[in-house]
């Protein structure tokens, strides 16, 4: 449990860089990019740059945390990664992460916009 708390806490502390591997295709627009780059979790740390979110299958499970399905593993949301306020243009949830002790955790998550 320790271990995973100190995780937790470094992930909100360490900068990410932006990795854009054509997850959004080409036809990113002005808008879009602009709102991938104005996210901020709820620490106030940028999530990161245009193109460095991905798109995700989520869900919110009994233990009332979302958790994302990427790349065939579910990976839970801390609650101070979910973000609300910006809205979500892209239609789907978006995930960023960071590089963690070797592995990934979610640093940022938008659902889609709830009405």
């Amino acid at each position: 449990m320790i271990k995973r708390t100190l995780a937790l806490s470094l992930l909100f502390l360490l900068p990410t860089h932006a990795k854009d591997v054509g997850q959004w295709g080409s036809n990113v627009g002005p808008e879009m990019r602009a709102w991938f780059n104005g996210v901020y979790n709820r620490k106030g740390l940028k999530c990161c740059e245009a193109a460095d979110g991905y798109p995700v299958e989520y869900q919110m499970r009994s233990d009332n945390h979302y958790w994302v399905r990427f790349k065939d593993e579910w990976y839970e949301v801390p609650d101070e990664a979910v973000v609300r306020q910006y809205g979500n243009p892209t239609g789907g949830g978006v995930v960023w992460f960071a590089e963690v002790f070797g592995g990934r955790a979610v640093r940022c998550f938008v659902p889609v916009a709830e009405y």
